[in-house]
């Protein structure tokens, strides 16, 4: 059988112009597929619901009581729809946001906890770990990723780039030796992020060196690798955005400001291609407050 809606629906108009070929105009339909529409409904509840003669169509008490009831079924459906459009288009419902550690405390908390206020009727859920989530499995919006992107099936929306600086505690140096390349870091004790490999450094004239000097401290968490150089245990690279209260004060200095660092991607990654609104306002949101983080490239 056809869709019922859409029987509901041919049938309701065949009654209210008292015509099929009208009715097919008005739907877009072809007069085969009205028909059947009728005849489905008068399979369906076995009972002849329209007679028919050479000028016009009469309602039997069965038909009149078929059509009452579609038009309170398709009027229902109508309201539902409205009710279901416009909480899709207010902020309310549940939004799950997941991102890493260090981001996720400096950043997305901190973001989210004024855009939360702006929204009271916006329920929030923010997960941060290190480890990737499964969106699907575990229910997330929106997840941002700091780094480069293995093949995904998940939509990906860029937000821009995270720079990094080369920093140290200035007790760890000499009262006015300061290192000019790379070479001369060898002197002092190196902290790092596990698993990320050798810190890359391109000079004013376009050479690059990599800095593999094994770490002396090791961490897997870039609030614990800000605390170790604010610790004083070496100097290591690190998103400015991290250290830029740090470098404010003196607690930390930078290393070879004529040599740059690496950035870092910033991606959100979504599941679906059609969203509720309140996921698409958050985003744009997001991108704008980044606008704001010190070592953030658009």
């Amino acid at each position: 059988m056809s869709d019922l809606l859409a029987c509901f629906s041919t049938y309701c108009r065949v009654v209210e112009r008292g015509s099929v070929s009208g009715a097919a105009i008005d739907l877009d339909l072809s007069q085969a597929t009205v028909s059947r529409h009728l005849q489905e409904l008068e399979a369906r509840y076995r009972a002849v619901l329209l007679t028919r003669t050479t000028r016009s169509l009469q309602i039997t008490a069965a038909g009149q009581q078929v059509y009452d009831y579609a038009k309170s079924i398709l009027r229902s459906e109508a309201e539902l729809a409205d009710r279901v459009q416009s909480a899709e288009q207010t902020m309310q419902g549940l939004i799950t946001i997941a991102g890493p550690v260090g981001f996720g405390h400096a950043v997305l908390n901190p973001f989210l906890l004024e855009y939360g206020k702006r929204y009271p009727e916006l329920r929030i859920r923010l997960l941060l770990s290190e480890r990737q989530v499964n969106l699907l499995e575990e229910g997330v919006d929106v997840a941002i990723r700091i780094g480069r992107l293995a093949d995904s099936a998940m939509l990906v929306r860029p937000l821009g780039g995270l720079r990094e600086s080369l920093v140290v505690a200035p007790a760890l140096l000499p009262t006015i030796w300061r290192p000019r390349h790379p070479d001369d870091l060898a002197s002092l004790p190196r902290v790092a992020l596990a698993r990320v490999g050798p810190t890359k450094l391109t000079g004013p004239e376009g050479a690059v060196v990599e800095v593999d000097r094994r770490a002396a401290y090791e961490v897997d968490s870039a609030l614990a690798l800000r605390d170790a150089l604010l610790a004083g245990r070496g100097y290591g690279a690190i998103h400015e955005y991290l250290v830029a209260d740090a470098l404010q004060t003196g607690r930390l200095v930078r290393l070879l400001p004529d040599w740059a660092l690496p950035v870092w991607p910033v991606n959100a990654l979504l599941m679906m291609r059609v969203r509720p609104h309140r996921i698409d306002h958050f985003l744009p949101e997001l991108s704008k407050a980044l606008q704001q983080l010190p070592g953030f490239n658009k």
